[in-house]
């Protein structure tokens, strides 16, 4: 099958994001996958895919420093 015809195309980012949402958690048994947009100020909720419990709501703003990222930046920081 050529290359061009696995290739997907999506019409606008919630489109996307979501069938990406969907793939990854085929593969990563998690309860909720997200992506977030940050200005390591505040971390953005863009697009949300929860399971069994409702962890996140898209849209929702929580302060940087006090989510998993900012934690693991600084692990990550510290051992380079």
């Amino acid at each position: 099958m050529p290359r061009q015809q696995l290739l997907k195309q999506f019409r606008n980012f919630h489109d996307a994001s979501t069938s990406i949402l969907n793939m990854m958690s085929q593969f990563i048994d998690v309860n909720t996958l997200f992506i977030a947009k940050n200005d390591q100020n505040t971390n953005q909720i863009v697009k949300v895919l929860n399971h069994d419990e409702q962890l996140l709501e898209e849209g929702e703003e929580l302060p940087y420093e006090k989510t998993f990222f900012a934690s693991w930046r600084s692990i990550i920081r510290i051992h380079l």
